[in-house]
């Protein structure tokens, strides 16, 4: 099966390369080569996954990433557990997007889908070679007896929301080399409403990224036992920099799209999307940056560099042979397309700021010789006052006029608004709430709330109109919803460390905890110590919950994990870790965290995705009729 794995991968490879010569000549040709293409590449997904499942340790990543012990979701999983499989999983998630693209490709006009072809191919071509030629996962194992037994997955990674969050992220990030595609052939052949085109797939990468974090952040809270979701680590970040630059793209778009502004601005957001989902590709896969999430350092990260360097020297070159004038240009500062803009430029600061926080080790050591990181405190600082500046506008934008607001129409649109959020920061001030950004960010978040529903409310006299914007308006009020739980929960934090003994117990706030027992659980791959604890209500003086937080050993990997306990309640999460025994080995060292709130994140993703998919599915039902 290796070699028809490896054949596969090779035809996908050919049908790529024939795409990108015939793109020009022969779109029918380019057009079934693409499909095949993605077939092909999709194949060779699934026969490595046949020998995962098969446990065929020949196969030399096989054998690194899997064990027979290994539940079976967990060994088609562990297809993306490391270097090799993952660029096998992004090429193919790739393939697919520009196959379907392929399938629709006579919808486009003449220019616009030759060259769209073209660049889906290049991009195809890359990522594919790279696969074949650098990190082929169809490889023999360098030994002349085949192992009864696979050296297993890293225990962190077997957990459910790890093993769907990975495709999930790359559904994302490879399906911005779409309409980052539908941008450069609109760059070299300027096409009047190039946007159309793409504007469906930037949504889905867009939602797909969306949904990839936060499970990636569901993950880490859940099973790396710090307390948190988010801690601004350089994988973090890769991802998270193009998901900036794929939010403003998706705003700023409208203004071309309703005004014929921002022409050349909105083809080089598309680019500088897919352009950093490379260079994120990069920094996890070169070894520059230090993370718990990146994969091994290798001697690839120069070509992801070369590629880069081309892709972004041809783009420049068109950019200025060819001429993108805008319909019509910003008239005031005080309008709708002015706040798009402006709200763009905030997203991208937040983007430049992270990126900076990212390489400032990579420059340090260059420039000094010494390696100097930046942390928690510097991208909070920076980051935390853009976002809420961006809130702001993200209220302010819907009830701005296009072209021109005089102040009469502000104070109508704006007063009522202003005065309430400004009451509500008071009265948290008065009830105690600490911290200047919290109070800002919940004053923020009434006041982007009653303009929505100011919005909805004008809208709601023309249907046609008040359906267009609903789904929107689903996803902002995501938004909210998600930053009031990222405020609470990082901002009102409790957290605590205590030592108990059976029988002992340790309040914090309103809860106390009892351990009652020390429990040893043994399986064939781990044993773990059970720290059997009661919390209890000490208002009420009601037992909420019996959990069992506990330190666990895997014999293969010789690795200590802590496995979280986690009591989810409507006010908040009571997070229960324990670290292990100490000195004395008779009792339990613990760490209790109290996030407030927290649901409030997950469920204001939950809310994002589904005003995308009802902004999706007006878009299908628009087109049909």
């Amino acid at each position: 099966m290796n070699e028809i794995g490896f054949l596969s991968l090779l035809v996908s490879f050919f049908c790529s390369v024939a795409a990108a010569v015939t793109a020009r000549k022969n779109i029918t040709l380019a057009r079934a080569s693409i499909i095949l293409s993605g077939i092909s590449s999709a194949i060779s997904v699934f026969i490595l996954g046949f020998l995962f499942l098969n446990n065929d340790y020949s196969n030399q990543y096989v054998w690194q990433f899997s064990s027979k012990e290994m539940d079976p979701f967990y060994k088609f999983a562990a297809i993306w557990g490391g270097m090799d499989g993952s660029m096998l999983l992004w090429a193919a998630i790739q393939g697919i997007g520009a196959s379907i693209v392929a399938r629709d490709i006579f919808r486009f006009p003449k220019n616009l889908a030759n060259n769209t072809l073209l660049f889906l191919a290049i991009s195809n071509i890359f990522f594919l070679g790279m696969t074949l030629f650098l990190t082929n996962p169809f490889q023999y194992i360098k030994s002349e007896i085949i192992p009864l037994d696979g050296n297993g997955l890293n225990p962190l990674l077997q957990n459910p929301f790890m093993a769907i969050h990975p495709p999930i992220m790359y559904f994302g990030l490879t399906w911005f080399a779409i309409p980052a595609s539908i941008a450069f052939a609109a760059l070299i052949s300027p096409t009047k409403e190039w946007y159309q085109y793409c504007r469906a797939w930037t949504l889905l990468a867009w939602g797909f990224l969306t949904a990839g974090k936060v499970l990636g952040g569901y993950w880490a809270y859940i099973e790396l036992g710090w307390g948190g979701f988010w801690a601004w680590d350089p994988v973090e970040n890769a991802s998270f920099i193009p998901w900036l630059t794929g939010t403003a793209l998706l705003h700023s778009v409208m203004v071309e799209e309703r005004k014929g502004m921002l022409k050349l601005w909105n083809i080089w957001l598309a680019l500088a999307t897919y352009s950093l989902t490379v260079f994120g590709t990069f920094l996890t896969r070169s070894g520059v940056v230090q993370s718990v999430h990146a994969f091994a350092s290798t001697d690839i990260g120069w070509v992801f560099l070369l590629y880069l360097g081309l892709y972004l020297s041809v783009a420049l070159f068109f950019t200025f042979r060819v001429k993108h004038t805008p319909d019509r240009h910003i008239e005031s500062f005080i309008s709708r397309e002015a706040i798009f803009l402006l709200n763009n430029l905030i997203l991208l600061g937040i983007a430049f700021a992270t990126l900076w926080g990212v390489l400032f080790p990579v420059f340090s050591e260059w420039f000094t010789g010494q390696k100097q990181t930046v942390g928690i405190p510097y991208f909070n600082a920076v980051n935390v006052p853009l976002f809420l500046l961006m809130l702001f506008f993200m209220g302010v934008g819907p009830l701005v006029s296009w072209r021109h607001t005089t102040l009469a129409q502000l104070r109508k649109q704006f007063l009522a608004p202003i005065i309430t959020a400004f009451i509500v920061g008071l009265m948290l001030v008065w009830a105690g709430v600490p911290g200047f950004y919290p109070i800002l960010s919940y004053s923020l978040c009434v006041f982007v709330f009653l303009t929505i529903i100011k919005e909805l409310h004008r809208r709601k006299k023309e249907p046609a109109s008040f359906l267009r914007t609903l789904g929107a308006h689903t996803v902002h009020l995501g938004v909210l919803l998600a930053t009031i739980g990222i405020t609470a929960s990082m901002a009102h934090k409790i957290e605590r460390d205590f030592v108990l003994s059976e029988g002992q117990s340790y309040s914090v706030g309103r809860f106390q905890f009892t351990l009652k027992e020390l429990t040893a659980v043994r399986s064939s791959s781990f044993e773990e110590l059970q720290a059997v604890t009661e919390i209890v209500d000490t208002k009420s003086g009601d037992i909420i919950a019996i959990r069992k937080p506990a330190s666990r050993f895997y014999y293969k990997k010789k690795e200590n994990t802590s496995e979280v306990s986690i009591l989810k309640l409507l006010k908040g999460d009571v997070y229960l870790v324990m670290a292990g025994l100490d000195d004395s080995g008779t009792k339990a060292a613990m760490k209790v965290f109290i996030n407030p709130l927290q649901s409030l994140l997950w469920i204001g993703t939950g809310v994002m995705i589904f005003g995308l998919f009802v902004i999706l599915s007006q878009r299908a039902y628009s087109q049909r009729t």
